[in-house]
């Protein structure tokens, strides 16, 4: 039987979290610009990782020039914001799966 991705060790639980955020090239960018700035992106937990794509998500959603190129319809600008929502959507959800799951096993124990 195949191991379910909210059972991975943790590492590579946070591994996996991250390439897929590194798919998204404007998450890829931000935690290339979180590495200059001296982050260790790839030590962040799942839950911060999802705090930062849900930060550089409000660059397409607030008002600024990546909101501004979304609402004129740039095919750019649109596929981007699809892809940092499908990841946080995605990641939210497994995060929240994983979280319970190990506060069952916690209890049980």
């Amino acid at each position: 039987m195949a191991t379910r991705i909210i059972d991975l060790p943790k590492s590579e639980w946070r591994a996996r979290c991250l390439a897929d955020a590194n798919k998204c090239g404007e998450l890829n960018l931000h935690f290339q610009m979180l590495e200059d700035d001296g982050e260790d992106v790839d030590a962040m937990p799942v839950a911060r990782i999802l705090k930062e794509a849900r930060y550089a998500l409000e660059f397409f959603e607030d008002s600024g020039t990546a909101s501004d190129e979304c609402e004129r319809g740039d095919r750019q600008a649109l596929r981007e914001r699809r892809e940092m929502q499908r990841f946080v959507a995605k990641w939210s959800k497994l995060h929240t799966e994983r979280v319970a799951l190990l506060a069952a096993r916690e209890a049980a124990n």
